[in-house]
């Protein structure tokens, strides 16, 4: 494992100088560093790449840990190869939250730069890459983590589970196609909706209108359909979709694990799948995803901004 260990002492105090009479001043602020901030990305099939930022402040004394883990795994088994360094350094941060120094060790020689901000942290390392287990050249962005709650977790896993259960494996919403809408609108009230929006076609088929589709895609990806057609097992009439209802494949849910603010009220979800007929069992496979918050009126709700599953 890469693993970068930075212990530092740091002290910010931004004055504020204000005329009282004779004159005197006043103490504002003192910056504090707490948390965890993660990036994290699968690379190819079954590897990840992760860079992980702790600060843990005591008093003027803050220690912060960064470590970046790449897996290459030779099978699928998770036998494979992990790479680290370690680094330990005392250094200070600016009024701004910015920390620049030097390192030098057997894997690594260059520049750190940790710069702390409201919607997360940036990483760059800047050095030489003097084996396989030196800090990976670049800029990183990091998120903080955040606990929402038990209950909170609880519904984002349900809100995912939306679409797993459907089986997608990737989503993005800057790129959405009109089948994977439709496909999502007519199954997920199939799955969930049933009595209220589906009805009997004839001939063993069945019918759900396009505005229950609509509804569904809005709510979900918080956009406005209308590009209405037929699409590989849902023929659509111009009122909604004649389909067949066939189903029995096996139900993935999300157990929501960790999730990272990025703000403007996104989050990064991080979660593992679990067959809800057999939850004993455990989970297996992986879920990242990024979803965001939209109010409307005195209603909050979560809509799908991208989404990757691998079992």
């Amino acid at each position: 494992m890469k693993k970068i260990i930075l212990s530092f002492y740091c002290i910010i105090f931004i004055f504020s100088f204000i005329e009282l009479g004779h004159g005197g001043s006043k103490a504002v602020a003192a910056m504090s560093y707490n948390g965890h901030w993660r990036s994290y990305h699968h690379v190819g099939k079954y590897d990840l790449d992760e860079i992980n930022l702790y600060m843990k402040s005591s008093g003027n004394k803050v220690l912060v840990e960064i470590t970046s883990d790449y897996f290459l795994p030779e099978s699928r088994d998770g036998i494979g190869q992990m790479q680290g360094s370690s680094i330990e350094e005392e250094v200070f941060f600016n009024s701004r939250g910015l920390a620049v120094f030097k390192y030098k060790d057997e894997h690594n020689n260059g520049q750190m730069t940790i710069q702390v901000q409201n919607d997360g942290a940036k990483i760059t390392w800047n050095g030489e890459e003097k084996s396989e287990h030196s800090f990976p050249k670049g800029t990183f962005k990091l998120y903080k983590e955040i606990a929402p709650g038990s209950n909170e977790m609880k519904k984002i896993g349900t809100f995912l589970s939306n679409f797993t259960e459907l089986h997608f494996k990737r989503l993005n919403s800057g790129n959405l196609n009109n089948s994977d809408l439709i496909y999502f609108g007519v199954l997920h009230n199939f799955e969930n909706n049933y009595a209220s929006t589906v009805s009997n076609s004839g001939g063993g088929k069945l019918f759900i209108s396009k505005s229950s589709v609509e509804q569904s895609i809005y709510k979900y990806f918080n956009i406005k359909f209308k590009n209405h057609k037929t699409v590989q097992g849902f023929k659509f009439n111009g009122k909604g979709y004649v389909f067949e209802g066939a189903s029995g494949a096996p139900i993935d849910y999300v157990k929501a694990l960790n999730v990272y603010d990025m703000g403007s009220n996104k989050l990064v979800i991080y979660g593992e799948l679990y067959n809800p007929d057999n939850p004993a069992a455990g989970t297996y496979g992986s879920v990242d995803a990024v979803i965001k918050k939209v109010t409307e009126g005195n209603k909050t709700r979560y809509v799908l901004d991208a989404l990757s599953v691998k079992n």
